[in-house]
């Protein structure tokens, strides 16, 4: 692999890094870190996009 960004998009398991806002991560039923959204940063984003 040329980076380890190259390497992470192949990976269905978050491996690095802060997720940008709007997701958390979360363990799934495999024991893998995987992304979630987060409600709240969810509604906050689209309470904003409604905004004039």
């Amino acid at each position: 692999m040329a980076s380890l960004w190259d390497c992470t998009k192949t990976r269905s398991e978050w491996l690095v890094g802060k997720p940008t806002y709007g997701y958390v991560t979360d363990v799934d039923e495999n024991g893998k870190t995987v992304l979630r959204m987060d409600k709240d940063a969810h509604l906050a984003l689209h309470w904003c996009a409604r905004q004039p």
